[in-house]
């Protein structure tokens, strides 16, 4: 009997997929459920956007004078 990975069981192994430190025999479960699950392949395929899009982001300061503004407003009552 072979063993398969449920969905919750898949997408909570996906970063470590991503992260390649999955061990072979995961591995070899994963490729196997999402070579069926178009719903886990949709989430692998959004994880890989979101951290295509991280790799993107800058640091940015926030412009003294806003954190000035700021720190001096009053909290409507």
């Amino acid at each position: 009997m072979t063993a398969e990975y449920s969905c919750e069981q898949c997408k909570d192994l996906l970063p470590v997929f991503m992260d390649q430190t999955i061990n072979p025999l995961e591995q070899q479960l994963l490729d196997q459920h999402l070579g069926q699950c178009d719903d886990c392949n949709a989430t692998l395929k959004q994880l890989w956007e979101l951290q295509s899009m991280s790799t993107r982001w800058n640091d940015e300061s926030v412009p003294v004078s806003y954190t000035h503004l700021r720190a001096h407003e009053t909290p409507e009552h």
